[in-house]
């Protein structure tokens, strides 16, 4: 039967996420794009049934964009991921986007099927889930983020997973710039940023993200002191208070903190291989 290609619809977001299900692919790269973007979503059809679809981000200040397609088991060695792909390459190109990162778990498959679409791997990064306990915390120096914290953040972040690129191997890491993207991004997203103080200086920074832990980082000099672990047990419990049940973190594989998050019983759920592909 032909196979009919469209623009993602409203109504295509149950059967996506039941397929999601069925497959114990949420949460995923697939959906975070599907909530955040789902204007660049495109979706296979075969009859009247939805057997593939794929969607992918927007620009960050690098020009790096997320892209990643799903197709049914049964509806595959048909072309419908290559096509799905090279439909959002060509979507992509056409908005600027310079280069496509994608994820996909570490498998024979999943590896040979990147390799063919030339995609080079990046890094691998395991995502890991906690549903425990709330954990038991002192107060600590910990501020909702403010617009003029920015530039204090933005080199704290950067250093830090510049040190974090170089210990885990990364070929050619670059620091990332300033940017007044970004400053934007940060402040519209405010509520879920959080800053810990020390006399005065930032010295520790913690990103939330729906039911995710999307960033934690201490200042590169005042590593060591147990603040990371301050800042995990913060970010666990805000997003406890916030009715999540259950926590998601992603880690680099070669980034020491994994052996933290051992420590305070996170579970690794998978392994994800991170790879690139420039467009422009």
């Amino acid at each position: 039967m032909e196979i009919n290609y469209r623009a993602y619809q409203e109504q295509d977001q149950e059967v996506i996420l039941q397929m999601l299900d069925e497959f114990h692919l949420r949460p995923s790269s697939l959906e975070y794009c599907l909530r955040r973007f789902p204007q660049n979503g495109l979706v296979a059809i075969e009859g009247d049934r939805l057997v593939g679809c794929g969607f992918h981000g927007e620009a960050d200040p690098e020009g790096r964009a997320m892209c990643q397609v799903f197709v049914h088991p049964d509806a595959r060695r048909r072309r419908i991921g290559s096509t799905l792909l090279w439909r959002l390459q060509e979507r992509m190109t056409q908005q600027g986007i310079r280069k496509l990162i994608c994820d996909f778990e570490k498998n024979p498959a999943e590896i040979a099927f990147a390799e063919v679409k030339g995609l080079v791997p990046y890094f691998a990064s395991r995502y890991m889930s906690y549903g425990g306990e709330r954990c038991p915390v002192e107060a600590m120096p910990v501020e909702p983020y403010r617009d003029e914290d920015y530039e204090e953040v933005q080199k704290l972040v950067s250093e830090a997973f510049y040190q974090m690129q170089q210990k885990a191997g990364f070929p050619n890491p670059v620091p990332e710039p300033p940017s007044e993207q970004q400053r934007r991004e940060y402040l519209d997203n405010a509520s879920h940023l959080f800053v810990y103080r020390q006399q005065g200086e930032i010295i520790g920074f913690v990103s939330l993200d729906e039911d995710e832990i999307d960033c934690i980082a201490v200042r590169v000099d005042k590593q060591g002191q147990g603040i990371g672990k301050k800042l995990l047990l913060f970010a666990t419990n805000e997003l406890f208070s916030r009715g999540y049940q259950k926590i998601y973190l992603w880690v680099v594989v070669g980034n020491p903190a994994i052996r933290l998050y051992h420590r305070m019983q996170w579970v690794v759920e998978s392994t994800h291989i991170f790879a690139g592909k420039e467009l422009l």
